[in-house]
């Protein structure tokens, strides 16, 4: 494989990944468009200064350095969660540092090439460490890939990192029933927790979702709910559950015009299923083993 080819990274729009996108449509108001069911609204909770936990963002140790991902040298991340919340979700974003110049970064051709293919100025990119992986209190994470700008390419050149420097970190922490938003601000050194919450674990009662199996996971979010279409995500899920998941669909009558990867390729990494009931609803689940996700999509088909 070679430098700088694209290789799995699913790009976010936002600073943080699955779950923090659906807080902030949330807290926006928005939710998902028009489609969106009450269910969602009703699990966005306004949370008081004295709800809040006392999240010090401070305490989690990172560290970045040069590693090897799927067979390519890249830059690599890693970080142990010393506060006393499970991470849901952590985005670490770098800066250019301040008295670094345009010449000294147009040195790199990574970051040349990158600020020319993102049409911005080369002093303004910037590099993310962000995974969705969870890391229970006092565990740790490493080898997880980096990347320049959200985009989704592995960053490749560590001998660039020196110029850049920690700006803000953003996390979703869990006490086991509730999501919270944190960010730490390198530049004030402060922890601050966003205003607003999410259940841990939100389910739909409508006929879509009593359609398809009931997921027996920790963390589960619903992206939009309607009459037509439910989209949910599940965090800190395993490749065998996510199997177990789809077998569930199978006895819940989901057995007919199969496409199931691991039929297809063999039981590793990525995993794609869809199939229909023979009654007008069909079910999609994908498995992205590098954040531990499993996204279930359930459509009632065109007549």
């Amino acid at each position: 494989m070679q430098k700088g080819k694209v290789i799995y990274m699913k790009k976010r729009m936002i600073l943080l990944g699955s779950i923090m996108l659906m807080m902030v449509l949330l807290m926006a108001g928005c939710g998902s468009g028009a489609g969106t069911s009450d269910t969602d609204q009703s699990n966005n909770k306004a949370a008081s200064n004295a709800d809040k936990p006392a999240f010090d963002l401070s305490k989690i140790d990172w560290n970045v350095e040069s590693g090897i991902v799927e067979g390519t040298r890249v830059v690599t991340f890693g970080y142990t969660n010393n506060t006393e919340y499970e991470v849901i979700d952590f985005d670490l974003e770098f800066k250019v540092k301040g008295d670094v110049t345009d010449d000294q970064l147009e040195q790199y051709s990574e970051l040349k090439e990158k600020a020319k293919n993102m049409e911005h100025d080369i002093g303004e990119i910037t590099f993310q460490c962000m995974t969705s992986k969870c890391v229970a209190p006092g565990e740790s994470i490493d080898g997880q890939p980096c990347c320049l700008d959200g985009t989704i390419e592995y960053y490749t050149d560590f001998d660039s990192y020196e110029v850049f420097e920690p700006d803000m970190m953003t996390v979703v922490l869990s006490d086991g029933k509730t999501l919270y938003s944190a960010y730490y601000d390198y530049i004030s050194g402060k922890t601050t927790v966003g205003e607003d919450t999410l259940d841990a674990y939100t389910w739909s009662d409508s006929a879509l979702a009593k359609a398809v199996p009931k997921p027996d996971v920790r963390y589960l979010a619903i992206s939009y709910d309607n009459e037509d279409s439910l989209y949910a995500k599940a965090f800190g899920v395993s490749r065998d559950a996510c199997g177990e998941y789809i077998d569930a669909c199978k006895a819940m009558g989901f057995d007919q015009n199969i496409d199931d990867s691991d039929e297809k390729y063999g039981a590793s990494g990525t995993r794609y299923f869809n199939a229909d009931n023979g009654n007008g609803i069909k079910v999609d689940v994908d498995y992205y083993p590098s954040d531990d996700e499993m996204h279930i999509s359930v459509d009632r088909e065109d007549e």
